[in-house]
């Protein structure tokens, strides 16, 4: 039975597996092939059908399945990812008809574990896990697949074009009015900030992105955060002098050689960048338009560089003809009287290019404000200097009237000290209308845990309480667990906070689970903790037999 449903006191879900049915019919085989999904008979706990297959070299083709159905679902796809050890990370993307934006569907490896394997491998079996998508109205509409032709990182093989996958079911679970069909700000408490770097999309392939791929890529960038409590994306448009857009002010990627770095992403940085700029393209409007359609702000977001304007080997070829290279007098001087590696902010010439360029960027987009990224990185001033960046911040106001300025910070006031940086003061002067702690460790560590104790959050507190200006500390370090992540949300929002913010959101793995999305229902999170911090629902059903074989000696 290709359709089954599931009843678990609430209403019935559907499980869909017929995936035979999909169009067009040249595009499914029982073999493996390029340009086709294979198909593979397979039996699981309550539902039986066909695994939707597409191999590394497959570069499976977008598909349509017609669903069939009318009414409103919570939708999923069960995702099998367990023929062989180790488990990898695997990648879906998916969109409804009648909509042009794709969405990335991720089903992370099933433990942090060597491997990826769980301790309850040998007792639970091999299993699928069902990775959830959106909530819509699904009359006259099919629900599209295709095959990401990126490789993630923790799956990457040699002269793979494409990660492997292996889809077993579409479910469709009928909303009743539970809260979370109406709109997403219902029941919302806290919001939630997200921030992109936009480069991952060059360091997962080979081969430099076409017209059609950097659209998709910044399209699908926004797409999952579509109700959501997400509210904005801090969306980086500079990284020190070079510029994400067609800038008159800033240096482009287009500029640089590609055979002079360490790695193939830097390549196909600059070879994309090349074919973009002679085409015209601007990721930077797309990405706007892409804000405006999902239903978040997009913030400007400049970051100041590995240092102030400034490469460290092996990526040094990207400071080549720049400031940095060209302008030694601007540079940071240390105590002992020798050159640093940073630009620094007491010249007024390295202030007022930081000025330009996001002046540019508010007098041609529709932005909802810019922010300054002081936690990448430091050296900004020579020691003892407090003035400087606080000049810049009052510059920067000054050209752009009153468009919202966030800056990210450390989180201990020794380290903002030491690097120049007067939060105090900023909050003061209402330079600033976020602020944003990266982190409570020192200097920034991004891996250790942070916000332990009302100590460490509490000068942030008392810093912006009755003040024009947002507190929304990030909530680190990046690989919380579904639990953790809920437990630091919920310990900030018990403090006071009215937002948190999350660096590198989408690579997180909650990010997939759907637990980032909902941390902003602090109702949600309490309810949660009453009744014992139960695990995040992650339904999983253990596969049996696919092709006739029920898994004896797994591969290893």
């Amino acid at each position: 039975m290709f359709g089954r449903s599931l009843r678990h006191n609430r209403p019935v879900a559907i499980l869909l597996a017929d995936f035979d049915r999909c169009r067009p019919t040249v595009a499914v085989a029982l073999t493996f092939g390029p340009g086709r999904w294979r198909l593979l008979p397979y039996r699981a706990e309550g539902v039986d059908g066909f695994l939707l297959g597409a191999a590394e070299e497959s570069e499976a083709p977008e598909i349509a399945y017609p669903v069939g159905r009318t009414g409103r679902f919570r939708i999923s796809l069960g995702i099998f990812n367990g023929f062989w050890r180790p488990y990898r990370e695997q990648r879906l993307e998916v969109r409804l008809g009648g909509e042009a934006d794709w969405t990335t569907l991720t089903l992370a490896p099933p433990s942090d574990l060597p491997w990826g394997i769980p301790l309850d491998d040998d007792q639970a079996g091999p299993r699928i896990t069902e990775v959830p998508w959106t909530t819509a109205d699904l009359a006259g509409r099919d629900i599209h697949l295709r095959q990401p032709r990126t490789v993630p990182w923790a799956s990457q093989v040699h002269g793979a074009v494409g990660a492997e996958v292996y889809v077993a079911y579409i479910r469709l679970d009928p909303v009743e009015d539970d809260g979370r069909a109406s709109t997403p700000a219902a029941g919302r408490e806290l919001e939630l900030f997200a921030y992109n770097d936009t480069w991952d999309c060059f360091f997962e392939r080979s081969d430099p992105l076409s017209l059609e791929d950097g659209r998709a890529f910044v399209r699908a960038s926004f797409a999952p955060y579509r109700g959501t409590d997400f509210t904005r994306m801090y969306w980086e448009v500079a990284h020190g002098e070079v510029a994400h857009y067609p800038s008159d002010i800033g240096r482009s990627w287009a500029d640089f050689p590609s055979d002079a770095f360490p790695r193939i992403g830097d390549r196909v940085v600059v070879e994309t960048w090349r074919s973009w700029r002679a085409a015209g393209y601007d990721p930077l409007a797309e990405a706007v338009a892409a804000a405006r359609a999902t239903g978040v702000e997009l913030h400007a977001t400049f970051r100041l560089g590995w240092g102030a304007f400034y490469w460290p080997p092996p990526f040094d070829a990207y400071n080549t003809g720049g400031r940095w290279e060209r302008h030694p007098e601007w540079r940071v001087r240390r105590p002992d009287g020798t050159l640093d590696t940073a630009l620094s902010f007491a010249h007024p010439e390295v202030r007022g290019f930081v000025v330009d360029l996001l002046r540019e960027v508010a007098s041609r987009y529709a932005v909802d404000g810019v922010a300054l990224l002081f936690n990448r990185q430091p050296p900004f001033v020579e020691e003892g200097d407090r003035d400087s960046v606080t000049r810049l911040l009052r510059e920067l106001r000054a050209a752009l009237g009153s468009l919202p300025i966030t800056t990210w910070v450390f989180g201990r006031e020794a380290d903002n000290r030491a690097t120049g940086l007067d939060a105090a003061m900023w909050v003061r002067e209402g330079l600033v209308q976020t602020l944003i702690p990266y982190a409570s460790t020192p200097r920034g560590f991004s891996w250790g845990d942070s916000w332990t104790s009302d100590a460490e959050l509490r000068p942030w507190l008392d810093l912006t309480r009755g003040t024009g200006t947002l507190l929304a500390p990030n909530v680190m370090p990046r690989d919380l667990s579904d639990r953790d992540h809920r437990r630091q949300a919920l310990r900030l929002a018990r403090a006071g906070v009215d937002a948190l913010a999350f660096w590198d959101t989408h690579g997180r793995r909650s990010f997939g689970t759907g637990v980032l999305g909902r941390l902003g229902h602090v109702r949600e999170l309490e309810a949660w903790a009453a009744a014992g911090e139960p695990p995040a629902e992650r339904p999983t059903r253990r596969i049996l037999e696919v092709a006739g074989w029920r898994f004896t000696g797994l591969p290893e």
